[in-house]
């Protein structure tokens, strides 16, 4: 329950929310130090929540802090489709390190073709390595499957505006 609770405060992308998604999953590990879903989205909240994404942890930290949680995660569950997304996201940077990042992803993904957080982060990795066409591919799959997920959305206004598509931005 504590963990499916953190799911849902970690969908809405606020600081609060992902605060409180974090304090969840570490009561959730406290539960169960052998739930390795557990682990993984408290790395992907810890990434989450550095200073160059949604929160005000130094990234330093919130780097060494996630990749515990997710080296754990996968050492409970290797075939871990959630723990392979948040090695994804962890690899995406800084510093990004795009081979193992995209390694990472496209293995959640082939676990679990509807883990969306992996689809977008698979999105950003993809425009990052000048794939765009494959990025707003995957954007467009994403935002068709799940039109409320305000992160593809934000991403793919992102590229348009980019690729000097204000219309379509907007």
């Amino acid at each position: 329950d504590l963990y499916l609770l953190a799911r849902q405060r970690m969908y809405e992308r606020t600081e609060l929310k992902l605060q409180s998604a974090a304090d969840l999953l570490d009561r959730a590990i406290a539960a169960d130090p052998q739930y390795a879903p557990a682990y993984a989205q408290r790395g992907i909240a810890a990434l989450l929540l550095s200073e160059t994404s949604y929160g005000s942890i130094p990234q330093a930290v919130a780097q060494k802090q996630a990749k515990r949680y997710l080296d754990k995660a996968l050492e409970l569950n290797a075939d871990l489709a959630e723990a392979w997304a948040g090695m994804g996201l962890y690899y995406n940077g800084p510093p990004r390190q795009s081979e193992k990042g995209l390694f990472a992803l496209e293995k959640a993904l082939a676990i679990n073709p509807n883990l969306i957080d992996a689809g977008n982060w698979l999105v950003l990795l993809y425009w990052f390595t000048n794939q765009p066409g494959k990025s707003m591919a995957l954007l467009d799959d994403l935002t068709t499957r799940d039109p409320l997920y305000k992160p593809a959305f934000g991403n793919r206004v992102y590229q348009l505006n980019m690729q000097r598509r204000q219309g379509e931005a907007r």
